[in-house]
């Protein structure tokens, strides 16, 4: 889907009345250009806080309409963006991909021309051409938090599981392949239990069952945890380890184990309650409907898409 091109009211669209204003947004401050015509007017900074924006907002409230422009930044220019919604201020945020490319096609003039000047350049030459982003509303905006924050626990998790999954090729590789990817309770058991064929000493599959059997839920059936046993029973009388059973990597799996045991509470109820918030939006069931198409992946797309209608096509 492609961004929907804003359209400007009038005033904004008579270029000999309207003032640019550019942007360029960095860290706590930003720097900033009005032009008229070409001409730069006044060039200043101001710093993200309400003394700066108190001093942007006497610039852009003055006698002529003014038009803002400047890119997303990710979480540097949101600041930006909730202050000239809660005021109510005319603005074009761009993609920065957008800005580089239309930026490049500028007619040249000065070589050593700013950011903040070359973007309020943007907004005279190409006002009616920029794509600007739409910002989400707060619902969705609730929701889109809430999706960026499950993407991290996942990528989190799945870095622990690879620490764990190389500290196992050195100890007990072979249990990198009766589990594999190592997240589950059931398998996290299993290494926790059996970091190394030197713990299985004096088990035989049955004992290991009995073992295994009280430090997991009893949902899990007895079948499955008996056939795991054997498969890791097996695998032990043939294993070669690189590390002896009394390694300091055998800390290092327990510490994995109990970091992914973590990461699956957050991850099972951060799921739950992207599900639970989603479902309350308009959109949940007509995506839902589509065969195929699960719950959380309904969540997360309308998180990372925001009100859909915000789409021209």
């Amino acid at each position: 889907m492609n961004g929907s091109m804003l359209l400007l009211p009038q005033k904004y669209l008579e270029g000999d009345k309207v003032h640019v204003l550019g942007i360029d947004v960095s860290r706590g401050k930003s720097s900033c250009a009005l032009l008229h015509d070409h001409t730069v007017i006044k060039e200043f900074q101001i710093t993200h806080n309400k003394a700066g924006f108190s001093k942007l907002k006497s610039v852009i409230t003055n006698d002529l309409p003014v038009t803002t422009v400047f890119e997303t930044t990710g979480i540097y220019s949101r600041t930006l963006t909730r202050f000239f919604n809660d005021e109510g201020l005319h603005y074009l945020e761009i993609n920065p991909l957008e800005s580089s490319i239309r930026m490049a096609g500028l007619r040249r003039q000065k070589t050593d021309r700013s950011d903040a000047i070359k973007l309020a350049l943007l907004g005279i030459e190409q006002r009616t051409l920029i794509h600007s982003r739409r910002p989400y509303s707060k619902p969705y905006e609730q929701l889109h938090l809430m999706a960026h924050r499950y993407l991290e626990i996942t990528k989190e998790r799945s870095r622990t599981m690879n620490h764990l999954h190389a500290a196992l090729d050195q100890t007990f590789s072979e249990l990198n392949d009766i589990f594999n990817p190592i997240r589950s309770v059931l398998g996290l058991t299993f290494v926790s239990l059996y970091p190394h064929p030197d713990f299985l000493i004096g088990y035989i599959p049955e004992t290991m069952a009995k073992q295994v059997t009280s430090c997991v839920s009893s949902k899990i059936h007895s079948d499955l945890i008996l056939r795991r046993c054997k498969q890791v029973w097996q695998a032990g009388q043939l294993s070669y380890p690189a590390q002896p059973a009394d390694s300091f990597l055998i800390d290092q799996i327990h510490e994995y184990c109990e970091e992914i045991q973590q990461y699956n509470q957050v991850h099972d109820a951060l799921k739950r309650q992207l599900i639970t918030y989603a479902r309350t939006l308009p959109e949940f069931n007509l995506i839902t409907s589509i065969p195929g198409v699960g719950e959380i992946s309904t969540a997360l797309l309308l998180g990372f898409t925001g009100e859909i209608k915000r789409f021209s096509t």
